[in-house]
């Protein structure tokens, strides 16, 4: 949005032409001689050396004031006396529409977050937009949100490939599944990506594990024996619906409870891949949110997910010496995933009555039956732990995301993290220094001991989430999860066979 506030100071049009003053007289020579014979006709008092030093003083005032403007061929880069000469910008008149900027300007208008540096799986459309302190310069104006299908990020000037959430996002999503849905569940989609990812990258994302199979499937079956369905489960566990302001109530009073007023902005959509997820607008943290989550009995644990871990391991990240890529490889850091999305996951579910890890185990299990089957069979499958076909579809699309022919056997892997973080986390929960791990920023649990003596631990500058405060009432929580998910350490231990110190 261009407002009076953004423009620099002198941005006002000067011409090559004679300047005028507050009394209408140009600065020209011609009409400083007719001054001087006005004034000889009607001052019979004035003196011909008055006449002079007006002639002069006006002469000067001209000399001042005129700035030249550049010639249509050159940029306006020119100097005079060293200084800049200032650009050609046009003020817009505040709620009516700039014919040079062709923007509707509008400073009450709050729309869609503008992302510089996206961590998204999609960009974001019209939305609701909720904050206890929130300024619509922040925000696009809603004649500038661009559509679902354009949520692919262009490469920027200098060549630079997008990121590849991005990269690996349909652009023509919406029709591809109207087609699956009118065939009645038998149509694979024929998905087209924008700025598509090269082979090289995607051949990092294509390669399914299968270790925690089983492990998945025990959680997922544990579900349908206390509750026959997905559908069942969520409607016990999720609780009744929230309205936006509802919403909005419970997340000022988080913020107000961890001391982080008006450091994060809320922004709710409908057009969100993702449930929830962090971003970043000019400065600004933003949490999006999917309004159809918005429940009961999950509010607390997506506040949990998205502040209490990634927006509080990010701030305090701000504060540690390996802050930046430079940074990352001075320390020599291991990869931030599982243990990220695997911290997340278990704060998503912790303090529920019944903390099951239905959404990380399902995932789990997509993304290796995707790597075997089309989008119509997978679809199929997953008719054994949901029957809402609008839910089948998210796990589907997001198992087959960065595919072209998804008739193919083929996945993106990224969605196993969760659960192999989760059982990670679960199985060495006893020698994590969780304080720290949360502490140090976006590090690997495999990396606070080495880190702990070279980064900020000062109470002062880093933010440690409440729940996390009693960490013999944390650990508890995180037992009583790995217990009511049908498991044991004996499991865990199977798994994962090496003590942390021998990792």
């Amino acid at each position: 949005m261009l407002s009076v506030d953004s423009l620099p100071v002198g941005s006002l049009t000067f011409s090559k032409k004679s300047q005028l003053f507050k009394n209408g007289t140009k600065s020209s020579g011609a009409n400083i001689k007719k001054l001087a014979e006005s004034s000889s006709d009607r001052g019979k008092g004035q003196s011909t050396a008055h006449l002079q030093r007006r002639k002069t003083t006006v002469t000067q005032k001209s000399r001042r004031c005129r700035t030249p403007t550049p010639s249509k061929n050159k940029r306006s880069d020119n100097t005079s006396n060293g200084k800049t000469e200032a650009s050609n910008i046009k003020l817009p008149t505040i709620g009516k529409t700039s014919k040079d900027t062709n923007c509707k300007v509008n400073r009450g208008a709050v729309g869609t977050p503008v992302r510089r540096k996206s961590t998204t799986d999609l960009r974001l459309s019209t939305t609701h937009t909720f904050s206890s302190r929130i300024k619509s310069k922040h925000y696009q104006t809603k004649e500038n949100v661009r559509s679902p299908s354009q949520n692919s990020e262009a490469p920027n000037k200098r060549g630079k490939a997008p990121y590849i959430i991005h990269a690996i996002m349909p652009s023509n999503l919406p029709d591809e599944k109207r087609k699956f849905f009118a065939s009645g569940y038998k149509y694979n989609p024929v998905f087209v990506y924008d700025n598509p990812a090269d082979e090289d990258t995607l051949s990092r994302y294509s390669a399914a594990a299968y270790t925690l199979l089983p492990q998945a499937v025990k959680i997922l079956d544990l579900a349908l024996s206390k509750y026959g369905c997905y559908e069942r489960f969520e409607e016990i566990t999720a609780g009744r619906r929230l309205a936006p302001h509802e919403f909005q109530e419970r997340f000022d009073t988080y913020l107000k409870q961890e001391k982080l007023e008006n450091q994060v902005f809320l922004n709710m959509t409908p057009d969100l891949l993702s449930r929830a997820l962090m971003t970043r607008s000019r400065g600004k943290s933003v949490m999006n949110i999917r309004l159809s989550i918005l429940r009961d009995n999950w509010s607390q644990g997506v506040l949990q997910h998205e502040i209490g871990t990634h927006y509080t391991r990010a701030q305090n990240n701000r504060q540690q010496p390996w802050h930046g890529k430079r940074g990352k490889v001075k320390y020599g850091l291991l990869p931030l995933n599982p243990t990220e999305e695997g911290l997340a996951s278990l704060h998503s579910v912790l303090g529920r009555n019944d903390p099951c890890l239905w959404r990380a185990a399902l995932l789990y299990f997509t993304v290796y039956n995707a790597s075997r089957l089309s989008f119509v069979d997978l679809f199929e499958r997953l008719g054994r732990f949901v029957q809402d076909p609008e839910v089948r579809w998210d796990y589907c699309m997001r198992a087959k995301r960065g595919q072209t022919d998804t008739s193919q056997p083929g996945c993106f892997n990224k969605d196993q993290v969760y659960l192999d973080g989760v059982l990670q986390i679960l199985r060495y929960r006893h020698q994590i220094d969780f304080h720290s791990l949360v502490c140090l920023g976006k590090v690997s649990y495999l990396d606070v001991e080495r880190l702990r003596n070279t980064g900020t631990l000062d109470p002062s500058t880093v933010i440690l989430p409440s729940f996390m405060e009693n960490l013999d009432k944390y650990r508890d929580k995180l037992t009583e999860i790995l217990l009511k998910n049908g498991l044991s350490d004996i499991d865990l231990k199977g798994i994962f066979p090496q003590e942390i110190n021998e990792l």
